[in-house]
C-alpha cells in the first residue's frame, strides 16, 4: 500500500487519525504500508518503524519555486516529486495507491497511478468546493477534483448526499464510507446517581464561535437542573473567552495528546454528549454534506447524545432516518429543557444510551467500517 498525502496519519481529529486507523488495520491484515508525505508536515510525529516513509522536501536547491500564476509551475513540481518516488522506491511497484482529496499530494497519487498502472483509490472527508471564497477558487477546485476523480477506481465518500454531488456519483465505483473510530473495545457507561443530582453534558472537538450561542443557551438551561456544560478545547481558544463571559457553569478540560485519553475522560466525567452545528449554512457551508467523525467516536462511550442541526444537512437526515431520540433540529427552550430533564432520569437515559449503544455496535462498528474498506480497496494483483 502506497499512501501519499499532506493528511498524515497521526493522532487527533478528523482525517489524521481516520487514515492512521485504516493504515494500522491494514498492516495487521498483513499489508505492508508506504507512505509519501510532505517534510512540512510531519514534525514531532513518529512513524511506526515497519512503515516506509518518502519525506518528500519542500524544495531541493536544484528545483525551481513552485508558483500558482505560473502556467507549467505545479507540472514541473508534480515530475520533481514523482523522480523523487522512483528514486526511493528503486522500481518496487505498490499493489495499491491511497489518497485524501486535498492538496497537491492528491494530484500527485494520480499521477503516480496512471505511471505505474496501480489503482488509485481516494478518500473524501469535505466537498473543498464549498469552502471556497470566491467563484475562481471553486472553479479550480472543481478542475482539480475532476482531474483526480477521472484517475481513480475507487471512491470513498462521508454521506449519500455528499455522494449525489460529486461528478462520479452515478459510477459503481464510488460507496459511501463513515470514518472509522477507535472503538478497539466497548467500555459502555452506566447510569450514576450523580447523572440526576448534577448533569454533565460534554463537548469535544472544533468550537467556533457561531457554538457561543447555542452553548449559552444550553449552559443556562443546564443550570436550571444544576447542570454544567463540559467543554474539551483550548483554553486559548476566542470562542471559549466570549462564553465564559456569559456563563458561569461552563467546565473546561485541555485537549488531550491521544484519542484514547480524550474518551477515557469522558467515559468518567460526561453522562451525555453534545454535537452541534451552526443552523444557518452560509457560515459553513461544507456542513451541508460532511459528517461528523468525532459523534461517531463518541458514540462508543454508549452515552445519549444530544445532536443539533439544520434540516439541510446529512447530519440531520441521519438523525431523522434514525429517529434519534436526543435530535433538535432549532434549539428551544422548551424542547431542549425537555431532552436536559430526561438526561436525569434512569429510565428514559438508560432508553437513550441504549441507541448509541445500539449504533456503536452496528453502524459505527469499525470492524465493520475497516472490512467494507478493505474489500472495496481496488488493488493491482
Amino acid at each position: 500500500m502506497l499512501y501519499v498525502s499532506s493528511i498524515i496519519p497521526k493522532q487527533g481529529s478528523g482525517g489524521w487519525i481516520v487514515i492512521q486507523r485504516h493504515l494500522e488495520r491494514l498492516e495487521k491484515a498483513g499489508w505492508k504500508i508506504s507512505l509519501v508525505v510532505p517534510q512540512q508536515c510531519i514534525q514531532g510525529v513518529e512513524f511506526p518503524k515497519s512503515w516506509e516513509t518518502i519525506i518528500m522536501p519542500m524544495r531541493k536547491w536544484w528545483w525551481l519555486p513552485m508558483k500558482s500564476y505560473l502556467p507549467g509551475s505545479l507540472e514541473l513540481r508534480l515530475l520533481h516529486w514523482q523522480i523523487e518516488c522512483k528514486r526511493v522506491l528503486k522500481g518496487r511497484q505498490p499493489n495499491a495507491i491511497l489518497t485524501i482529496l486535498g492538496d497537491n499530494y492528491a494530484l500527485l497519487a494520480s499521477r503516480l497511478s496512471q505511471v505505474r498502472k496501480v489503482p488509485l483509490s481516494i478518500i473524501i472527508h469535505d466537498d473543498l468546493k464549498l469552502r471556497a471564497t470566491s467563484q475562481k477558487e471553486r472553479v479550480k477546485i472543481e478542475k482539480y477534483n475532476e482531474m483526480i476523480l477521472k484517475s481513480s477506481s475507487r471512491v470513498w465518500l462521508v454521506s449519500p448526499e455528499m455522494k449525489d454531488i460529486f461528478p462520479l456519483r452515478k459510477a459503481d465505483n464510488v460507496s459511501v464510507l463513515l470514518p472509522v473510530p477507535e472503538g478497539n473495545y466497548l467500555k459502555f457507561v452506566s447510569w450514576k446517581p450523580e447523572f440526576q443530582s448534577s448533569p454533565v453534558v460534554a463537548h469535544a472537538g472544533s468550537f467556533y464561535l457561531f457554538h457561543v450561542p447555542y452553548f449559552q443557551k444550553i449552559a443556562n438551561t443546564l443550570k436550571k437542573i444544576n447542570g454544567t456544560l463540559l467543554i474539551v478545547t483550548s483554553k486559548n481558544n476566542p470562542a471559549l473567552t466570549v462564553l465564559l463571559e456569559k456563563c458561569n457553569n461552563i467546565k473546561i478540560q485541555e485537549p488531550f495528546e491521544k484519542n484514547q485519553d480524550v474518551l477515557d475522560f469522558l467515559r468518567d466525567y460526561a453522562s451525555c454528549m453534545l454535537v452541534a452545528y451552526p443552523s444557518c449554512l452560509d457560515q459553513h457551508p461544507w456542513i451541508a454534506t460532511s459528517f461528523p467523525s468525532r459523534m461517531i467516536e463518541f458514540m462508543h462511550l454508549g452515552l445519549p447524545f444530544l445532536i443539533l442541526a439544520s434540516s439541510n444537512t446529512a447530519l440531520a437526515n441521519w438523525a431523522v432516518r434514525n429517529n434519534w431520540h436526543g435530535y433538535l433540529s432549532k434549539l428551544d427552550e422548551a424542547s431542549l429543557l425537555n431532552f436536559l430533564k430526561k438526561i436525569t432520569e434512569q429510565e428514559a437515559w438508560s432508553e437513550m444510551a441504549d441507541q448509541s449503544k445500539y449504533t456503536a455496535v452496528n453502524e459505527f462498528n469499525p470492524d465493520l467500517i475497516q472490512a467494507q474498506f478493505e474489500s472495496e480497496l481496488e488493488v493491482l494483483y
